[in-house]
Protein backbone atom coordinates (compact mmCIF):
# COMPACT_ATOMS: atom_id res chain seq x y z
CA UNK A 1 0.00 0.00 0.00
CA UNK A 2 1.30 3.23 0.79
CA UNK A 3 3.40 4.05 4.07
CA UNK A 4 0.37 5.28 5.94
CA UNK A 5 -0.52 1.97 5.27
CA UNK A 6 -3.96 3.24 4.56
CA UNK A 7 -4.12 4.64 8.09
CA UNK A 8 -5.11 8.66 8.02
CA UNK A 9 -5.87 11.25 10.12
CA UNK A 10 -8.82 14.08 9.52
CA UNK A 11 -9.58 17.11 10.95
CA UNK A 12 -10.75 20.41 10.39
CA UNK A 13 -9.51 24.11 9.38
CA UNK A 14 -10.98 27.52 9.58
CA UNK A 15 -12.30 27.49 6.62
CA UNK A 16 -15.35 24.96 7.68
CA UNK A 17 -13.77 22.33 5.08
CA UNK A 18 -11.85 18.66 6.18
CA UNK A 19 -8.05 18.47 5.91
CA UNK A 20 -7.15 14.34 5.22
CA UNK A 21 -3.57 13.44 5.79
CA UNK A 22 -1.75 9.92 6.03
CA UNK A 23 -0.90 9.50 9.65
CA UNK A 24 2.79 10.60 9.40
CA UNK A 25 2.43 13.65 8.36
CA UNK A 26 -0.40 14.59 10.63
CA UNK A 27 2.12 13.45 13.33
CA UNK A 28 4.44 16.15 12.29
CA UNK A 29 2.15 18.51 11.53
CA UNK A 30 1.02 17.62 15.28
CA UNK A 31 4.58 18.47 16.53
CA UNK A 32 4.49 21.64 14.75
CA UNK A 33 1.23 22.65 16.40
CA UNK A 34 2.05 21.99 19.87
CA UNK A 35 5.38 23.68 19.64
CA UNK A 36 3.27 27.24 18.92
CA UNK A 37 3.62 29.62 21.24
CA UNK A 38 1.20 29.27 24.22
CA UNK A 39 0.57 32.59 24.89
CA UNK A 40 -0.22 33.54 20.96
CA UNK A 41 -4.03 33.43 20.92
CA UNK A 42 -4.27 32.37 17.26
CA UNK A 43 -1.97 29.46 18.03
CA UNK A 44 -3.88 28.29 20.98
CA UNK A 45 -7.13 28.44 18.59
CA UNK A 46 -5.16 26.74 15.76
CA UNK A 47 -4.30 24.51 18.39
CA UNK A 48 -7.55 23.55 19.78
CA UNK A 49 -9.36 23.11 16.52
CA UNK A 50 -6.56 21.24 14.42
CA UNK A 51 -5.70 19.14 17.20
CA UNK A 52 -9.08 18.98 19.19
CA UNK A 53 -11.06 17.57 15.97
CA UNK A 54 -8.36 15.07 14.54
CA UNK A 55 -9.56 11.48 13.98
CA UNK A 56 -7.90 8.69 13.04
CA UNK A 57 -9.24 7.05 10.36
CA UNK A 58 -8.38 3.64 8.10
CA UNK A 59 -9.28 3.15 4.64
CA UNK A 60 -11.95 0.28 3.84
CA UNK A 61 -10.99 -2.03 1.18
CA UNK A 62 -12.94 -0.07 -1.63
CA UNK A 63 -10.56 2.79 -0.58
CA UNK A 64 -13.11 4.52 0.85
CA UNK A 65 -13.01 6.37 4.54
CA UNK A 66 -16.37 6.57 6.73
CA UNK A 67 -16.33 10.29 8.76
CA UNK A 68 -17.09 11.07 11.24
CA UNK A 69 -20.37 12.76 12.38
CA UNK A 70 -18.80 15.64 13.85
CA UNK A 71 -16.54 15.75 10.89
CA UNK A 72 -19.41 15.97 8.56
CA UNK A 73 -21.41 18.52 10.53
CA UNK A 74 -17.84 20.90 11.02
CA UNK A 75 -17.71 20.55 7.16
CA UNK A 76 -21.25 21.10 6.20
CA UNK A 77 -21.25 17.67 4.39
CA UNK A 78 -24.36 16.31 3.95
CA UNK A 79 -24.46 14.22 0.76
CA UNK A 80 -21.48 14.41 -1.28
CA UNK A 81 -18.41 15.63 -0.99
CA UNK A 82 -15.34 16.77 -3.39
CA UNK A 83 -11.58 16.23 -2.89
CA UNK A 84 -9.21 19.06 -3.24
CA UNK A 85 -5.93 17.75 -3.22
CA UNK A 86 -3.76 21.25 -2.69
CA UNK A 87 -0.16 21.52 -1.03
CA UNK A 88 0.41 18.08 1.30
CA UNK A 89 -2.95 17.59 1.98
CA UNK A 90 -6.20 16.04 0.68
CA UNK A 91 -9.50 18.62 1.76
CA UNK A 92 -12.86 17.66 1.45
CA UNK A 93 -15.53 19.99 0.85
CA UNK A 94 -19.54 20.01 0.76
CA UNK A 95 -19.82 19.57 -3.27
CA UNK A 96 -21.61 22.50 -4.00
CA UNK A 97 -19.76 24.78 -2.04
CA UNK A 98 -17.01 23.40 -4.14
CA UNK A 99 -18.94 24.16 -7.22
CA UNK A 100 -20.08 27.87 -5.91
CA UNK A 101 -15.93 28.53 -5.25
CA UNK A 102 -14.87 27.66 -8.48
CA UNK A 103 -18.01 29.33 -10.31
CA UNK A 104 -19.35 25.88 -11.77
CA UNK A 105 -22.75 25.05 -10.41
Amino acid sequence: MTRADGHLVATVDRDYCLLIYPLPDWEEIERKLVRLPALNKQARRLQRLMVGYATELDLDSHGRILLTKELREFAGLERQAMLDRARQQVRAVERRTMERSTGRV
